[in-house]
């Protein structure tokens, strides 16, 4: 009797261990499936937040956004040197022309077509097919062209035509550009464009104007005819005894302050304001 219950006691220890150690295994078992899920999502985690292949950093794209142009009155402020626009250096094997007798002339291409031609081999073409009676380099490679008599029309060097910039009421010529300006002569009077706002000034008229040339956004120099030289010449037709006179006379011109003087030069030589 006393064996029975010894040994009914160590079966019981038995069952207590073997659960014991059973309980022991399932909760390492969910320690383990926690800690594994837990990492998975980790994981998971990390793999989410790491940037896609070939993005932009927000830091570089930011430094990239192009600026926005500046107000109207915030750009005529101040003096802003002009800087003339240059023929883009892809295409500077090439000499861009208005077909004219004035200038260049082939008799296989219509009047006053905008052409270009190989400096090197002297192959030439056509390459806007309208009568252009201005043209300019643009920013971003681009040409500025007087269409129509009154459109200003970007193209790209190849001729293919960009868009309309401008259109004037009337016959515009001269056409010189900065990034920010065009300037252009109509009706003896010189204009100002300015391109972000699309702001036309009238910055100078006289009815004896032949030539300007902008210094800034603000200041222009101009050529007049004189008066001396053009009865001397129109009364005796003799150019070498007006050559003791001027045949022009050179000014600058603010057109913030209204300031006007004659420039002191050699006849024909644009220099910039003193």
């Amino acid at each position: 009797m006393l064996f029975m219950k010894r040994l009914s006691a160590l079966i019981l220890i038995s069952v207590i261990l073997l659960c014991s150690c059973q309980s022991n295994i399932n909760t390492n078992t969910s320690s383990e499936s926690a800690t594994t899920a837990a990492e998975s999502t980790v994981s998971v985690i990390e793999i989410e937040s790491e940037p896609v292949a070939g993005s932009v950093p927000q830091s570089s794209a930011a430094s990239e956004m192009v600026p926005e142009p500046l107000s109207y009155q915030e750009y005529f402020s101040k003096t802003r040197k002009f800087k003339s626009e240059t023929q883009s250096k892809e295409y500077d094997k090439y000499a861009y022309y208005i077909n004219s007798e004035a200038y260049i002339h082939h008799k296989d291409i219509r009047e006053n077509y905008l052409c270009r031609q190989e400096i090197d081999s002297g192959k030439y073409e056509a390459v806007i097919s309208d009568e252009v009676s201005s043209f300019c380099f643009y920013k971003n490679g681009t040409i500025l062209c007087v269409v129509n008599k009154a459109q200003i029309i970007q193209y790209d060097m190849e001729g293919n035509k960009l868009g309309l910039v401008f259109e004037a009421k009337e016959p515009i010529s001269n056409l010189i550009s900065s990034s920010e300006l065009i300037f252009y002569f109509a009706n003896k009077t010189i204009y100002r464009l300015y391109i972000p706002t699309q702001t036309l000034d009238v910055i100078y008229h006289n009815d004896d104007i032949v030539a300007y040339k902008p210094i800034s956004n603000i200041e222009i120099q101009f050529e007049k005819d004189n008066p001396e030289w053009i009865n001397y010449y129109n009364e005796t037709n003799d150019v070498e005894g007006a050559m003791n006179m001027p045949r022009t006379f050179i000014y600058y011109y603010n057109a913030m302050t209204g300031e006007q003087h004659i420039i002191p030069t050699a006849y024909g030589d644009f220099q910039q304001n003193p």
